[in-house]
């Protein structure tokens, strides 16, 4: 007996697993998938943390960001950018182009 799904969501997942994890667990995804269906995934941006490191995020700025969540304003670009990689169990950041690619292929 099979499973098939219209419509697969998950949030903040992947990036609590290996990359090799992920891939299977997409793969997965893709298999139980009807055709047409749609997957839904929300997950930390590896490009807006790259982006916030650099002060460059459209959204918030860095010293903002590092304040509100860190409780520091002038907490140095590279432990927040440490602390986005590896705090709350993260494994592995993506950035859409993988997550796309794996998707894809």
């Amino acid at each position: 007996m099979g499973f098939d799904s219209n419509f697969i969501f998950f949030g903040h997942f992947l990036e609590l697993i290996s990359l090799e994890e992920g891939q299977g667990f997409l793969d997965g995804c893709h298999r139980i998938l009807k055709d047409n269906g749609v997957i839904r995934i929300t997950a930390s941006d590896l490009t807006k943390i790259i982006d916030l490191y650099q002060d460059k995020n459209k959204f918030v700025g860095r010293k903002e960001y590092a304040g509100k969540i860190f409780g520091d304003p002038d907490l140095a670009p590279c432990i927040l950018f440490q602390n986005l990689l590896r705090l709350w169990g993260h494994k592995f950041i993506y950035d859409r182009g993988l997550i796309e690619s794996i998707l894809t292929r």
